[in-house]
């Protein structure tokens, strides 16, 4: 027997598996460098053959780059590396197809793509959730703690909040410290918006702790902006500035996180007469951003610049920076996403003219058709005569056109259902971009706000971006919903009235929401102005119907009958004749050219506070 071959196959086998166990070492190493150039130096030092490792190997191998790219804030890298991951599709190692999606949901989120964030952080948690082994159950908690990051994002503080307790309260029963540790950060940062100072600052603390016990190092550069942002809404500045400083001194920190430092720090110093460390900061930022190609960082380091040169008195330097903040300001809200609808829609048009087309070929396919049956009849009627045998060999003949010809039909009906389908899923996408632009254009406004001192112009911004808000709110509905022609009013008008109490910042239940809404759909056409005329009316019996933190009640009823819609909106507060800054104001006026566009009548009423009854005959189900 000649063992010479079973010697050598063993001797291979020995070698692939020191060589694999070296890798899966090396891999595990990882987690103790925290600089991410440092990690990809290691990266590029491991020679990986994919044909002599196991799949589990090599997808960690591919996890760790998009981990380290994604640090560094090279997004399509970072991308590319977990996509390849979910290529692989092992299902046994479920666990690494998790964490590249939950890695593709960070990266999106970063860049602002909220749904499509949310879609793979969903995906993540469906290839963990009923899995028992310790590691999918903990990284379930980190998943919706993600989820609970894209609800803050858009301004959801409920959903955010309910997701970060529910991740807490998993972290707990498995006695998880990095869990609990990132759990805290969100919750931090969730009731600071909130306006819960209070339950913030214990929440910070509560994070550091476990941060600082669980050596839990991409978490501590969250934590600490975190806490200089609340230093500074308390006016502690020097706090502030030197929070920010340890963590631009920290070569650990995510990128975001060194952005957002370097661009707090240098408004810091611009407030205390430090224009010249203003602008190297900046200078900083610009430099970094450009690098990275992340255009809102380079916006937003041009008007930083604008600032400190003009609190210089360098009028020249300033004017220069202000052209360029405007510059990149606009290519941001128009440019990208004027020329993305454009595309959409010229994408839509093309798509129709091809359906055109199809149908008109179908046609002239159908009367091709007819006219070869009308001749196969009256062959039919002469062959007759001859013999039936050739009778029976078209009729077979005549069958076979038959069923040839449904086929083809079958066929152009699959084509015409699926470009139907295309077109739904396109003018959802249309709405899609809308909203975002529309958001995009409340976060300026939220941004403009932040640089005006006068306070009855701040709360005019105010009021314009919770118009915006409403507006968006109906392009998200018809998104989400599979009836794309219409809004669903009872869910409209309970996000809208909800969104308007966190808005103004209303606690707990100081003022209570009663809702009567019948269920109908209305068409986008109605469902505008009259959500701009309930915004409008919420938004006066908010501002003067409760003063002093007073406790009220909201009723709202959206009713049909036979010929028209009943709106009506009042409130239990101190009534018109006190509350008479609201008359001959903007609201009041945008509320009657709406009021008159819908052919609607208005009616207030002063009985025990004010009561608003709108009839409206122009309207259209959809």
């Amino acid at each position: 027997m000649n063992l010479k071959p079973l010697m050598v196959s063993s001797l291979l086998l020995l070698t692939m598996s020191a060589y694999c166990q070296d890798i899966r070492n090396t891999l595990a190493t990882l987690d103790t460098v925290r600089n991410p150039n440092a990690r990809i130096e290691l990266l590029s030092q491991i020679v990986v053959d994919d044909q002599s490792v196991t799949d589990s190997i090599f997808a960690e191998y591919l996890l760790s780059y998009g981990i380290a790219f994604g640090m560094l804030g090279q997004a399509d890298s970072s991308q590319k590396y977990f996509h390849q991951v979910i290529h692989l599709g092992n299902e046994k190692e479920h666990y690494q197809l998790a964490r590249a999606y939950n890695g593709l949901g960070n990266v999106l989120r970063r860049y602002g793509d909220n749904q499509q964030s949310l879609d793979n952080f969903q995906q993540a948690l469906n290839t963990v959730t009923g899995k028992t082994d310790s590691l999918s159950i903990i990284f379930e908690s980190s998943i919706i703690n993600n989820i609970s990051g894209i609800y803050f994002d858009m301004g959801r503080l409920d959903k955010s909040r309910e997701f970060t307790e529910r991740s807490i309260e998993i972290a707990k029963r498995l006695n998880h410290g990095g869990q609990l540790a990132y759990g805290y950060v969100s919750l931090a940062l969730i009731a600071d918006n909130e306006g819960k100072l209070e339950e913030a600052i214990e929440a910070h603390k509560m994070a550091d702790k476990y941060i600082e016990e669980h050596d839990v190092f991409y978490l501590r550069g969250y934590n600490k902006i975190n806490l200089a942002e609340i230093y500074e809404r308390q006016n502690l500045l020097d706090s502030a500035q030197k929070t920010y400083e340890e963590l631009l001194n920290d070569p650990t920190v995510n990128v975001e996180v060194s952005f957002s430092a370097l661009a707090n720090l240098s408004k810091l110093r611009n407030l205390s007469s430090d224009a010249n460390g203003a602008i190297v900061l900046a200078n900083q930022l610009l430099d970094k951003a450009k690098e990275r190609e992340m255009l809102s960082h380079v916006r937003d380091a041009y008007d930083l610049l604008y600032t400190a040169y003009q609190s210089k008195g360098d009028y020249l330097q300033a004017l220069k920076s202000h052209e360029q903040y405007m510059v990149y300001k606009d290519s941001l809200v128009n440019t990208e996403s004027i020329n993305a609808l454009n595309e959409l829609e010229k994408k839509y048009e093309t798509e129709k003219k091809e359906r055109e087309i199809e149908a008109l070929a179908f046609e002239n396919e159908q009367n091709a058709l007819l006219l070869d049956k009308q001749a196969s009849e009256k062959l039919l009627y002469i062959v007759a005569i001859i013999t039936l045998l050739l009778i029976m060999g078209l009729v077979l003949w005549q069958i076979s056109q038959k069923n040839k010809f449904n086929k083809l039909l079958t066929e152009k009906n699959s084509t015409i259902s699926k470009a139907l389908l295309e077109r739904e899923v396109l003018l959802k996408e249309i709405h899609h971009r809308v909203k975002n632009n529309l958001q995009i254009i409340s976060s300026l406004l939220n941004l403009q706000a932040r640089f005006i001192k006068d306070k009855s112009a701040v709360d005019a911004v105010q009021e314009g971006r919770n118009r915006v808000k409403s507006m968006a709110l109906i392009h998200q509905k018809l998104y989400q919903q599979d009836n794309i022609q219409g809004i669903n009013m009872p869910e409209y008008i309970e996000n809208l009235s909800r969104a308007l109490l966190t808005s103004y910042k209303i606690k707990g239940d100081r003022i209570t929401v009663d809702r009567k809404v019948d269920a109908i759909y209305l068409d986008i056409d109605t469902a505008i102005p009259l959500g701009l005329i309930i915004n409008e009316l919420l938004t006066n019996s908010l501002k003067y119907a409760f003063p002093e933190n007073e406790k009220g009640e909201l009723k709202i009823s959206l009713l049909q009958d036979s010929e028209s819609l009943t709106l009506e909106v009042a409130d239990n507060g101190i009534g018109m004749d006190n509350a008479s800054k609201s008359e001959g104001s903007f609201g009041m006026t945008l509320i009657d050219s709406l009021a008159e566009k819908l052919s609607a009548t208005v009616e207030s009423v002063q009985e025990n506070g004010t009561r608003y009854l709108i009839r409206i005959t122009n309207y259209k189900l959809a």
